[in-house]
């Protein structure tokens, strides 16, 4: 395998008027009528603390009956679960035995049902304490794996574009209570005395009130459903609100792993490569999707599709080199084509499980065999729940985080090392970069046409060595444990992490102005967008580089050659001055006009000096403004 190699991070510390120009056919569009790819189908699904993998559910009923459903690998652990009801102890679990508790069920989930009845309003948390059954419990103190409020719990649902839908007992939207939901902290909708405000629509079955709201959400997006005292209208303080729910939609699967299979809702992220040429980005993104599950070379592998399904495939494998895998050799990550029904393969190489779905709509699949592997999950995954996996399931040397933009495999020492770091907040600053990365090319998951970017993510992997501090190629990009870059996605600042920030940047770069010399410095363009966009400082501003590029403009005119100049990010300062002259929306444009042209089949020069003719001509007419003076300052004819 050919590794396209970047040295990111610290390794980089060393290192014709528009009019005119659009008359003449330099600025082109979109061929009218062009096929435009269907967006992938994927599923946004509500997630909070119950609804986990260990605690798929919390629930009480009309009647007042209590259920939980547990991993049976929680269960059957030495881990004192216990329920209390409005902070007094009702019953628990420890070491496959139940105290207060009707058990059902075998496989990977249990079910355990209270022996004492809960009033409506009642509080009900469940959460790990230290010690054996028979010792004094502390709520307060608790790491709280799932809670409910008996009688007013909600749950949320949703759509995508078509918006988001609430739950809530009949009796509940009936009542005087002033029932808020909030999207992303800001007020959306109400309910209040049988009564609907900014929903769209009210649909009543079964005693359940099922309130539309047709606000447009995606991935990420937080929903918080609650009560407040007074009447609908009335100003109201959000921090004395009951919660009834509190959740993250997600379009990254909840997978529910057990001992010993994973299920998990599979969806298409499109065909990688041909997305890439879509999209004109330099790299491909990745369509795996993480199933939980760890396998060495000869384990077997039992895959349950729908029957009918197609373009469906197993991968198994990991990139790059592994003292615990393989040998240490590097075998890379092999896909094996599955049909509908039940297939069985043996692994031939150790690694993690992934599935990739081409085309079509969500399937439902099951896959048992291996191992199981903790998995962090952004907006499903806690904290305390992710350290419980990581002590449940000890045989993966792999951890795999997983979030609407980003997937990524971790060796375990790397994770217990900075376990303290990985939480929520952080893989959701990684969602930030690509996010704003999508829209420096002009991207965006909601764009239409040449414009939509496809749901297929950065992938990080992270071997023992590799090219430089961290390289980007085809597939993914690579922190190495080796050089300490693994270490640093965790240890650094979300604001400081140029590293993750400039491989990400490859995986977009536009390769009809990535002449010779520039693979290291128009990277870099998205980079200076995410730092701004972190509300950080321009790194160019920095006074050894201002300094640096003061002298380099202040040279005679026959001496500024820009080819000639080996300072990266002097000649990055070229790039970034037309950002500065001409607006935070002069990238997006200038690539998708790029974009536009390639798909047009404008063919696009490959020698350097034809590459910065066409530049100069299209910044040009993207800018409105002849910039042959602009471009001659920096030294380029």
């Amino acid at each position: 395998m050919t590794h396209h190699t970047r040295h990111g991070g610290r390794a980089l510390l060393a290192s014709a008027t528009a009019v005119a120009l659009a008359a003449a056919g330099l600025l082109v569009a979109a061929p009218a009528g062009a096929a435009t790819p269907d967006p992938a189908a994927l599923p946004l699904q509500a997630s909070s603390l119950s609804g986990s993998a260990l605690i798929p559910s919390l629930t009480v009923s009309a009647a007042g009956k209590l259920q939980v459903t547990m991993s049976s690998t929680l269960y059957r652990s030495t881990n004192r679960v216990v329920l209390w009801v409005d902070g007094k102890y009702a019953a628990e679990t420890y070491n496959g035995s139940a105290y207060y508790l009707a058990v059902s069920g075998s496989g990977d989930v249990v079910t355990l049902a209270s022996t004492t009845t809960v009033a409506s309003g009642q509080t009900v948390r469940l959460g790990l304490q230290p010690g054996v059954p028979g010792n004094s419990t502390d709520p307060a103190k608790a790491l709280v794996l799932a809670s409910t409020i008996a009688g007013q719990s909600a749950t949320v649902a949703a759509d995508g574009r078509m918006g988001y839908t609430v739950a809530v007992p009949e009796a509940v939207y009936r009542s005087s209570k002033r029932v808020i939901a909030w999207v992303d902290g800001a007020y959306s909708a109400e309910a209040a005395t049988g009564k609907s405000y900014y929903f769209d629509r009210v649909t009543i079955a079964d005693g359940v009130a099922t309130l539309h709201r047709s606000t447009p959400v995606r991935g990420g997006t937080r929903i918080e459903v609650g009560v407040v005292p007074g009447a609908p209208g009335g100003a109201y303080d959000k921090s004395t609100a009951t919660l009834l729910a509190s959740t993250t939609l997600t379009s990254a699967p909840r997978v529910q792993v057990g001992a010993a299979a994973s299920t998990l809702q599979l969806a298409s992220r499109g065909d990688a490569e041909a997305d890439r040429k879509r999209e004109n980005r330099g790299l491909r993104h990745s369509t795996l999707e993480p199933v939980g599950r760890y396998v060495k070379k000869g384990d077997s592998l039992r895959v349950a599709l729908p029957g009918g399904t197609s373009d469906v495939r197993l991968a198994v494998g990991q990139y790059g080199p592994y003292a615990a895998l393989n040998g240490g050799s590097d075998l890379g990550v092999k896909t094996t084509a599955l049909a509908g029904g039940t297939s069985t393969v043996i692994a031939d190489r150790d690694g993690l499980v992934y599935l990739e779905k081409v085309a079509g709509g969500p399937v439902e699949v099951t896959v048992s065999g291996g191992a199981p592997v903790p998995m962090f999950t952004l907006g499903q995954t806690s904290p305390a729940e992710f350290a419980l996996e990581l002590s449940l399931f000890p045989d993966s040397p792999l951890v795999v985080t997983s979030t609407e933009r980003t997937v990524a495999a971790f060796q375990r020492p790397t994770v217990l090392k900075n376990q303290a770091n990985l939480d929520n907040a952080r893989l959701a600053s990684w969602d930030q970069v690509v996010n704003v990365t999508d829209r420096t090319y002009g991207l965006s998951l909601d764009g239409a046409g040449l414009d939509r970017k496809s749901p297929a993510r950065v992938y990080i992997s992270s071997p023992d060595t590799g090219a430089g501090y961290a390289y980007a190629t085809q597939d993914r990009i690579s922190f190495q444990v080796g050089t300490g870059a693994a270490d640093h996605l965790f240890t650094a600042p979300v604001t400081d992490q140029w590293g993750l920030w400039h491989e990400i940047g490859h995986t977009y770069q536009t390769q009809q102005y990535k002449w010779a010399g520039l693979g290291e410095v128009t990277v870099n363009i998205s980079s200076i967008a995410v730092q701004l966009g972190l509300g950080q400082a321009n790194r160019l501003a920095q006074t050894g580089t201002a300094n640096a590029i003061t002298a380099y403009l202040a040279k005679p005119d026959a001496t500024r050659v820009y080819d000639d100049e080996t300072d990266l990010f002097v000649k990055l300062g070229m790039f970034d001055d037309l950002r500065a002259k001409f607006g935070d929306d002069f990238y997006p444009r200038l690539n998708k006009q790029y974009r536009a042209e390639a798909a047009a089949g404008v063919v696009s020069p490959t020698d350097t000096a034809g590459m910065q003719k066409r530049f100069m001509k299209t910044a040009s007419a993207v800018a409105g403004t002849d910039l042959t003076s602009y471009f001659a300052s920096w030294g380029l004819r």
